[in-house]
């Protein structure tokens, strides 16, 4: 089995300002309408590979002490992945029958249990092995999204470790939405998990597993 020393929360770069794609004029040229396509893509690449970039230099600033390093990557995550959407998503179809106020808790210590599952694995010995995170490819999803994959290259003979993300536009950023380390993914993993939890016991019941977390991690 490989070893994976690193975690999705790094891969995410703080306050990264995606820039809105370009908008054109009413033209029914088909020319427009690829030179639009085309700098779309063009978007989602700098976007990819300007995260890539940005989590490099953060695991190789000796500048930075390790608790200054977490900070930043709970900042990274926060920024980068819908957290909230995610939360909702994975609790299936308990999410409807749930209260406001049971909505609200729940997604709260979502958020924490998320950000902090991911973090909490970031250790010095595992930043100390990246080398460089190469962006391998730009794929279409389905409706609005889009699949970014790329490849850790590790130092020694460490093998390279896939992480693959599914990312959409949301208020003028690109917002990851999952999240999958050498197959597994994020999502299914969590769906699988939360809303069985739910459907068998309740949403208080997951509620009760959360801040029993959160409680152990404060």
């Amino acid at each position: 089995m490989k070893h994976i020393p690193i975690v999705p929360a790094i891969l995410l770069a703080a306050f990264l300002q995606l820039p809105a794609s370009v908008s054109y004029a009413a033209d029914s040229s088909q020319h427009v309408a690829k030179q639009a396509a085309k700098d779309t893509a063009m978007t989602k690449e700098v976007f990819i590979d300007n995260m890539a970039e940005q989590v490099t230099n953060v695991l190789k600033n000796d500048k930075k002490s390790f608790a200054e390093k977490q900070a930043a990557l709970r900042s990274m995550f926060a920024e980068v992945v819908d957290t909230d959407w995610i939360a909702k998503f994975v609790l299936g179809k308990a999410w409807k029958e749930a209260t406001p106020q049971q909505k609200e808790k729940y997604t709260e210590l979502y958020r924490t249990y998320l950000t902090e599952t991911y973090v909490s694995k970031f250790d010095e010995e595992s930043g100390s092995k990246v080398k460089d995170i190469k962006v391998k490819g730009i794929k279409e999803a389905s409706g609005d999204t889009f699949s970014a994959h790329t490849e850790i290259v590790q130092s020694g003979t460490e093998p390279p470790v896939k992480v693959d993300y599914l990312l959409r536009q949301k208020e003028g950023q690109f917002k990851v939405i999952d999240i999958t380390i050498e197959g597994i993914s994020l999502l299914a993993t969590h769906r699988q998990q939360f809303s069985a939890l739910a459907n068998a016991n309740g949403i208080d019941a997951v509620i009760t597993k959360l801040t029993e977390f959160t409680t152990h991690k404060a």
